[in-house]
């Protein structure tokens, strides 16, 4: 293994920073780093920076053979292999939501398996958050204000850049086929729109097309009508350009649920800068008076 100290020449003499250090320093790669090399007469440090990169300090390489996980623990999986596994995988997972239909825009079709309702990592979606949502309730087989929600969807990914991959028509075609594929009766019906896929770049300029996905999901919860507590959020409100566009960037609403869950309640309450009511991490928020007349705060 090739050492620092044989890509480097030896200062022809001793500087004050690096003369008190012990032998077995001066042959480490442990260089102060207020060190200039240009003083120490060694090489620049643009040419530095290229040998360090081409040697290899030795605890590094040590690091790797004391890892606890062996490469040869890791499984090496075929499509079929990988994908049986995911079936798996769902099968054990039990929860109170069933997903019952999805539609993508990257296999170009519906699908009822559970195990086939993914997104590619590589979607400017995933790893850099640049998507919108929004969600429409199912309620007796019929999707609720849908041309509403999908006002809103279309204005957000506007506001987000995201070019849309189908005309208005189309994706609530999409939508509603993708309900129907579903037979849910009683449920919600949550789409994105995103970058899509291409690279994990910070700009989506190498995304090759948009994407469109959305899923059926059936939610099993017991309902409630006991009331619930919540409590008042200590979590930062988001900026109303990123409150009004409903972008995946939900983990504000997230931590917030968090903190609720942490003190008992089943959600936190956000209050804007005049400490006034203003929303919860995924509702809103209003109150009927004793007149029996409904108040919301404005938006």
């Amino acid at each position: 293994m090739t050492s620092l100290s044989t890509c480097l020449p030896k200062p022809s003499f001793q500087h004050p920073e690096i003369s008190n250090l012990p032998d077995h320093l001066h042959n480490s790669c442990l260089i102060p780093r207020n060190l200039s090399f240009q003083r120490l007469g060694i090489v620049s440090q643009q040419r530095l920076c290229k040998k360090v990169n081409m040697a290899r300090c030795s605890h590094q390489a040590e690091a790797l053979v004391d890892s606890k996980t062996q490469i040869s623990d890791v499984p090496i999986l075929t499509c079929s292999e990988a994908l049986e596994r995911l079936k798996k995988n769902r099968e054990n997972q039990k929860g109170k939501q069933r997903f019952l239909a999805m539609y993508s825009s990257i296999f170009g079709g519906i699908t009822t398996d559970t195990a086939a309702m993914v997104i590619p990592m590589d979607d400017h979606m995933v790893h850099r958050g640049h998507g919108v949502f929004d969600t429409s309730a199912i309620v007796d087989g019929h999707l609720y204000e849908l041309d509403q929600h999908l006002d809103r969807i279309l204005r957000s990914a506007s506001m987000a850049k995201i070019i849309i991959p189908f005309d208005r028509e189309t994706i609530r075609r999409i939508l509603i086929q993708t309900v129907s594929v579903s037979k849910c009766k009683t449920g919600s019906l949550r789409y994105w729109l995103s970058a899509g896929p291409g690279d994990f770049q910070l700009s989506p300029s190498d995304c090759h097309q948009p994407a469109l996905y959305a899923i059926v999901i059936q939610d099993q919860s017991p309902h409630d009508s006991r009331g619930i507590k919540v409590v008042t959020s200590s979590v930062p409100m988001k900026p109303p350009q990123f409150a009004t566009m409903k972008s995946v960037n939900y983990l504000p609403n997230a931590l917030s649920k968090m903190e609720a869950e942490e003190n008992g309640a089943y959600a936190s309450i956000w209050l804007d800068s005049d400490g006034f009511i203003a929303e919860g991490p995924s509702m809103n928020v209003a109150f009927v008076t004793k007149e029996k007349d409904l108040l919301m705060p404005s938006i």
